[in-house]
């Protein structure tokens, strides 16, 4: 519809006619409603069958009497009567078939009785041959015993093996050091030849050198029964500090030596701290020892040297 048309007069028409047909519908279809409820306008009504009571008054019935008995009245429905032949005997039935009508409609001719039909006997049964007898098997043939298996001879026991003692390398021949590892504070350096040398004053004083560590080939080989000292700086600006965590060693750690031939591995036994002149420490040993010598205490700017040393003591085991 165009749209001129719809906003028009005649649309205003149209539109109120169509709002009063939906306002009738629905009136209409509330008040049809409310009659359906309230039952007076049945839309739909089912066939309801009768009560059992009425279908069998409805239904036809059959009575056998006797003669001049009177006949049953049930109502208003005359029942289909079959009436006894007068000539009948007494061991005549008394029950007879039902006709549908009544008696007056349908007479029934005389009944007479026949005589039964005289049963013959059957004939006896043929005897069945007798049973021939199932021969008896054959007795099975006795079975001979499994001969007792031959025991086994007795196992002789082993005699339990001695265990034999691991042999042990023999230790490689005394030498000069080369490399020094210990595994508890991760130190792995290589070892270089030291010698003790006179200062300005004609003092002795031992020889140190930066970034590894030192051997002072006066004091011993390794491996041999000696005092083997070695030397490192434990904390300077420009000379490194190889032996800065030797205080962190305790008793029973391993320290290992490696020189040309083979290594030795000595077993911490003390740590110890002395004064810069006590010396005796450094004196030989009659037994492996190795020695190791690092300064500690408190540092002296005037003297531009550690107080104290820390001294490492070593004892071989292979």
């Amino acid at each position: 519809m165009p749209i001129w048309l719809w906003n028009g007069a005649r649309a205003q028409v149209v539109r109120r006619l169509l709002g009063r047909v939906l306002i009738a519908g629905g009136a209409a279809i509330v008040a049809l409603s409310a009659l359906v409820a309230s039952g007076l306008l049945p839309l739909w009504r089912p066939s309801v069958p009768p009560p059992p009571s009425e279908v069998l008054a409805s239904a036809p019935r059959s009575t056998v009497v006797a003669v001049g008995s009177p006949l049953p009245v049930l109502g208003a429905v005359r029942q289909p009567v079959v009436r006894a032949s007068p000539s009948a005997t007494p061991d005549a039935p008394a029950a007879l078939a039902v006709l549908a009508g009544t008696a007056d409609e349908y007479p029934i001719a005389p009944w007479t009785p026949t005589a039964p039909p005289t049963r013959t006997p059957p004939p006896s049964p043929t005897p069945r041959p007798s049973a021939t007898l199932w021969p008896s098997p054959t007795p099975w043939p006795s079975l001979t015993p499994w001969p007792s298996p031959t025991p086994l001879p007795s196992a002789t026991p082993q005699p339990t093996p001695t265990p034999q003692p691991t042999a042990v390398p023999p230790l490689p021949p005394p030498g000069l050091p080369l490399r020094l590892a210990i595994p508890s504070i991760k130190v792995d350096t290589p070892v270089v030849p030291l010698d003790v040398r006179a200062d300005e004053r004609g003092n002795l004083e031992w020889e140190t050198v930066p970034f590894v560590a030192g051997h002072y080939g006066v004091t011993g080989l390794v491996g041999a029964k000696a005092n083997v000292v070695l030397s490192g700086h434990v904390a300077t600006q420009g000379l490194g500090n190889v032996f800065r965590d030797l205080y962190r060693l305790r008793p029973n750690e391993p320290i290992v030596v490696y020189t040309a031939e083979g290594e030795f591995t000595y077993r911490v036994e003390k740590l110890q701290l002395v004064r810069p002149e006590e010396v005796d420490v450094l004196a030989p040993s009659v037994e492996p020892q190795l020695t190791l010598l690092t300064c500690a205490g408190e540092f002296d700017f005037r003297t531009r040297s550690f107080n104290q040393r820390l001294v490492v003591v070593a004892r071989l085991v292979s």
